[in-house]
């Protein structure tokens, strides 16, 4: 199945202190990164961010939350995406997730053709709906929820069809590596922990 990639940099960053999109991870912005990591797969890069962001580069448009739903979170991130995509599948990745990988996404997107509305990873009991592809069928069911002003992820989520994918069900990969593929950045501890293990060597 062919997929889009949306990129959601539209986050507050409180307990970071600043944008995280911007971050400097492997000598260039955290966006960058991943703009880059998912570039070549994708039918597209969707980015929502709301603070003006500009990146000029094929096959990347940058646009803020529709304005009726704008800062409404996650939610109205994931709504522009789907409203924008021009792909069945949108595989939606948040801005902090420094080593988010394409093959996992790829294989999400695969799952999803079994005729799901979403398939979310889930992992020691933690689903991670913010690393997760949801399919364009759903758009209906988030504007409703954002327009009745229920903004939480799994609000919408507990309204649709769902595969939760467990670890023993992703092929090549163990607990430790599907922990660090789902890793987020929330504070500077983190950053420091994700400029660390790519210092290292042990890039994802």
């Amino acid at each position: 199945m062919k997929w889009s990639t949306l990129l959601l940099a539209g986050g507050q960053s409180s307990r970071m202190g600043q944008k995280k999109h911007m971050l400097q991870l492997d000598g260039r912005p955290m966006i960058e990164r991943q703009i880059d990591r998912f570039a070549n797969h994708s039918e597209e890069i969707l980015v929502v961010a709301n603070d003006g962001l500009e990146i000029s580069r094929e096959h990347v448009k940058v646009m803020p939350d529709i304005e009726c739903f704008k800062g409404d979170g996650p939610l109205a991130g994931l709504y522009t995406g789907l409203k924008t995509s021009r792909s069945d599948a949108v595989c939606l990745v948040a801005c902090d997730m420094p080593f988010a990988s394409v093959q996992m996404a790829s294989w999400l997107a695969e799952v999803l053709e079994e005729g799901y509305d979403a398939v979310i990873p889930c992992l020691k009991e933690r689903s991670h709906p913010l690393f997760a592809c949801y399919h364009k069928r759903i758009l209906p069911i988030v504007e409703e929820q954002l327009i009745l002003g229920k903004r939480k992820m799994q609000d919408m989520i507990d309204r649709i069809t769902v595969k939760q994918v467990q670890e023993e069900d992703a092929p090549e990969w163990d607990a430790e590596k599907l922990e660090w593929l789902l890793f987020n950045m929330n504070t500077p501890e983190d950053y420091e922990t994700a400029r660390r293990k790519i210092e290292e060597g042990d890039i994802l």
